[in-house]
């Protein structure tokens, strides 16, 4: 028997201000496997989404926390984020829920 299934993931966006913004969430799947799972923040723009800085690994428990410093100009703006991790040999690609921000 072969089961792929699709991850839980989720996201939460903190803006504490001077424009950075603080990712955090977790990824529900067992086992993470080695290496674990990347997981990597997306921003909704003109031409789709696309990818916030780097792709980051979850930790040992599948939570992940990703620190971003925008552009001064983005200050007073607000995005739509969201989380994605690739599909791996066990389940498939997921995203989480969007979260819209304004950056501080």
């Amino acid at each position: 028997v072969s089961e792929t299934v699709t991850p839980t993931l989720t996201l939460e966006v903190g803006t504490p201000g001077h424009a950075r913004l603080v990712f955090t969430g977790q990824i529900a799947i067992s086992p993470l496997g080695s290496p674990r799972p990347l997981v990597l923040i997306e921003v909704r723009g003109p031409d789709g989404w696309q990818a916030v800085g780097a792709p980051t690994h979850v930790g040992p428990n599948g939570r992940f926390r990703y620190v971003y410093t925008s552009s001064p100009f983005t200050i007073g703006r607000s995005f739509l984020f969201r989380a994605v991790t690739p599909a791996a040999a066990l389940w498939r690609p997921a995203n989480s829920p969007t979260r819209r921000a304004v950056v501080r």
